[in-house]
């Protein structure tokens, strides 16, 4: 249950505007087809990338790549897979198979819409064992049992996903940056006098 929550609350973020979630970024441009864009924390939000990739065929379908500086996630990379043809359910879960060339990930994904008339689902996968495999593939198979959900192309995924790693780079950089900068207050209270009833 913890981990539909998140996820919806990720997609919430994310996918019901990824241009606004994203708003006030560091553009990264593209690569192989893939617009990546970071965004550093701010004392309201954590950080993190996203890489989008618009598809060609029936319905347009969507693909996102996020990852989030937020606390127990770095490890994981969500994607996302929408099309405006698609009637799946927000919040309902569908169990998935993701093929690709050298390998399966069997996942519980959760139902997402974006801009309304997108409709799709998500999942969190190990970003170190993932992101190489995404790479390195040049097709991705999604079913729901026997039914075909989706063939993708991933012909410019080792681009796509390289930037998406420097963006990565990027965001862990600044991270580290703004603890050594709260680390040199640590101790010194934002407001002395907030507990002085003054």
């Amino acid at each position: 249950m913890r981990m539909k929550l998140t996820l919806m609350a990720v997609s919430t973020a994310i996918l019901a505007n990824p241009a606004a979630a994203f708003a006030q970024t560091r553009d990264f441009g593209s690569a192989g087809g893939f617009q990546v864009a970071g965004k550093a924390s701010t004392r309201d939000e954590p950080g993190g990338c996203i890489a989008l990739f618009e598809y060609d065929g029936p319905g347009s379908t969507k693909t996102t790549l996020f990852r989030t500086v937020k606390p127990d996630h770095e490890s994981i990379v969500w994607l996302t897979v929408v099309n405006f043809e698609w009637s799946a359910k927000e919040g309902e879960t569908y169990e998935l198979s993701y093929v690709f060339d050298d390998g399966t990930y069997d996942r519980s994904a959760y139902g997402v819409k974006n801009d309304v008339i997108y409709k799709g689902f998500m999942a969190g996968f190990p970003a170190d064992e993932f992101l190489p495999t995404y790479a390195k593939s040049a097709s991705l198979n999604i079913y729901m049992g026997d039914t075909v959900v989706d063939k993708l192309k991933l012909t410019g995924s080792t681009a796509g996903v390289a930037l998406f790693n420097r963006c990565w780079t990027w965001v862990l950089g600044t991270e580290r940056a703004a603890q050594a900068e709260r680390d040199r207050f640590k101790g010194i209270p934002r407001d002395p006098f907030a507990k002085t009833g003054n």
